[in-house]
Order: structure tokens, then sequence, then C-alpha cells
């Protein structure tokens, strides 16, 4: 919806500036110097975007819902002692990937359906970067808290 509307605030823009009857080659090329401005600012404004979506993400718990989108989740979680993430993820389609990584360890673990619990053993206690990867994935709810 919001992109309908940036696309018709570009094409009233640039209907009246091609209606100003300025004679001045500088003018013209400002004119369209504008008008190509906001055909790259709506080009840009769909980046990132979520459609249909919830996010919400704290030291203690990630929570990511969206219907579709082409972004891409990362926040630190402080893991307890026991070193375990509760998951709950699904998706219809593709793939919702979690990059867990500390220091110079690294694992990447395929959550798109998941439904329990996931221990890091090769982790420490502490902060951990967690990093959601969205693979063509629609459909999704993802729900992840340090275990007790």
């Amino acid at each position: 919806m919001t992109g309908i509307v940036i696309l018709i605030v570009i094409v009233v823009m640039g209907s009246i500036l091609v209606r100003l009857k300025v004679e001045n080659k500088f003018v013209r090329l400002g004119k369209l110097a504008i008008v190509l401005l906001f055909v790259l600012l709506f080009c840009l404004w769909d980046e990132g975007m979520v459609s249909d979506g919830k996010i919400h993400i704290t030291e203690h718990k990630m929570k990511v819902e969206f219907r579709k989108t082409d972004r891409e989740f990362s926040d630190r979680m402080k893991l307890g002692a026991n070193r375990k993430l509760n998951i709950q993820s699904k998706c219809s389609q593709g793939k919702i990937l979690l990059t867990v990584y500390q220091k110079q360890k690294e694992h990447t673990y395929d959550i798109s359906e998941w439904d329990g619990i996931l221990e890091l053993e090769d982790f420490e206690e502490g902060y951990a970067n967690l990093h959601l990867n969205n693979e063509k994935a629609q459909d999704v709810r993802v729900e992840i808290t340090c275990a007790e």
C-alpha cells in the first residue's frame, strides 16, 4: 500500500515538473534529476520491508513473525550456564536458518520446523550472537528464548 502511494506521488511530481515551461537547460536537467531521485527513493523504499509481521527482540527473547520478507534478523542473547535455547519455529515455504556465533565458534541450524531445545555445548555461558537467515521463507513464526 505504501509503495502505491509513493508511486502516485512520483507520477504527480513528474507531471508537474514536466509541465513547467522553462527554457533554461539547467532547470530542465534539475527537474529530470528530481524525478530520478524520487524514482530511486521508490526503488529503495521496499528494501527490508516486512509484510504482515511482528518483531520483538530482547536480550532473552527473539520473536519474529511475518508472512513474507526479504530481511534477516540479528541480535545477542545471554546464554545461561546450561547453554540451551528453547525454539519454536515453523514456516510454510522456504527455510529459516539460525546461525549462532560466539568468539571463533559458529554453527548454523535449519530451524524451519523446530519445537524443542537446542543444546549449544560448544559455546560458553554469556553473550552469543544469533542471526536468522531467511531463505525465501513465508508464513513464518519463530520464538527463541534462553532455556532455564
